[in-house]
């Protein structure tokens, strides 16, 4: 989703990587005047969520990190992940709507 919005706003790919704050941190610096400064500071609020899912894409390439990932999350902890991903991707989604 960060990738796309990256794509919307700025027509050209994405850095390489799944650091996503990086990539949205890119985006916001860019295009500050597209976005109201609710969205920068709600940014704020996230990067510790985007820091927290690097680990889970890090894991998913690296089956050492998997398997110790696998003993660390617990059911509850891929509830809070999943809701929070939730929350996080319609606000995302939202943000497409200062495109003009």
């Amino acid at each position: 989703m960060v990738k796309g919005l990256y794509v919307l706003y700025l027509d050209r790919e994405p850095p390489r990587t799944h650091n996503i704050w990086s990539i949205f941190k890119g985006l916001m610096d860019v295009e500050q005047s597209e976005f109201e400064v609710g969205n920068r500071i709600k940014s704020q609020d996230y990067k510790p969520f985007f820091s927290d899912l690097l680990f889970y894409y890090i894991a998913e390439r690296y089956p050492d990190y998997k398997q110790q990932m696998s003993s660390n999350v617990t059911e509850t902890r891929a509830k809070e992940v999943l809701n929070k991903t939730e929350e996080v991707f319609i606000w995302l989604q939202s943000l497409s709507q200062y495109k003009t």
